[in-house]
């Protein structure tokens, strides 16, 4: 989702039983480094949330970024 007002997108997870959510983006499918990497915060919701300003739709950043990661650790 683009955040309203600027460049950027806003990621959501529902993962109410994690401990933590990691959001990695990477250049690539296979073999790269994350060129960017946020700590999406726990919503009293249950949904984790975070924003990054250098990713929009299909990507203009200066990285062409590929692909993403998101991981939820448990409980």
């Amino acid at each position: 989702m683009t955040a309203p007002g600027g460049a950027g997108t806003t990621f959501a997870v529902a993962a109410p039983a994690a401990r933590r959510v990691l959001l990695e983006i990477y250049p690539a499918p296979v073999g790269a480094d994350a060129v960017a990497q946020v700590d999406l915060h726990r919503g009293p919701d249950g949904v984790w949330r975070g924003r990054l300003a250098a990713v929009g739709p299909g990507m203009p950043d200066d990285h062409g970024g590929a692909a993403g990661l998101l991981a939820a650790v448990g409980g």
